[in-house]
């Protein structure tokens, strides 16, 4: 089993790797570089001074760091996605791999950001203190798709050929 922790690990870091160069090159066109500062912010107070919740976090005062922490956090997501889809879904449960299955735990964890992370941006459950809130849950969606089929894919070239 600690064989495949450290595959999954590595097929995480990759995904999200690749999920990254993806959101660089729509930067190009969007102008919207990726900013992880909001997740670095939280998890700052969180660990400074033992706030989990901060319902608005443009209000709290920036911390050292904050974008370098929110990155960690962001690839630690990414890695502990892949573990779950690794380990837990095709390891334990024997789920047969294929992009539907990325796809839909990919789309599952969704909730996360819609019902933690949008309230403590200070934009509400699904964003639903934002005039938009469509634009937000289809940019989640889109995010966590691309992430899916990163991650299929990275199942498909490292994992499949040792399973």
């Amino acid at each position: 089993m600690l064989w495949y922790v450290f595959l999954f690990t590595c097929i995480g870091f990759l995904t999200t790797m690749t999920f990254d160069a993806l959101m660089l090159m729509a930067s190009f066109v969007t102008g919207q570089v990726p900013d992880w500062r909001m997740i670095g912010r939280i998890a700052a107070y969180a660990l400074t001074e033992g706030r989990l919740i901060i319902w608005d976090w443009r209000h709290f005062a920036p911390m050292p760091y904050e974008n370098l922490i929110g990155w960690c956090v962001h690839y630690a997501v990414g890695i502990a996605y892949a573990l779950i889809y690794g380990c837990l879904l095709l390891r334990v449960l024997h789920f047969q791999h294929s992009l539907l299955a990325c796809l839909i735990l990919l789309w599952l964890f969704t909730i996360i950001p819609f019902c933690v992370l949008d309230p403590i941006a200070g934009l509400g459950m699904f964003a639903s203190h934002i005039q938009h809130p469509w634009r937000v849950i289809a940019l989640t969606f889109l995010n966590h798709s691309l992430f899916a089929i990163a991650l299929w894919l990275w199942v498909q070239l490292i994992y499949l050929p040792h399973a």
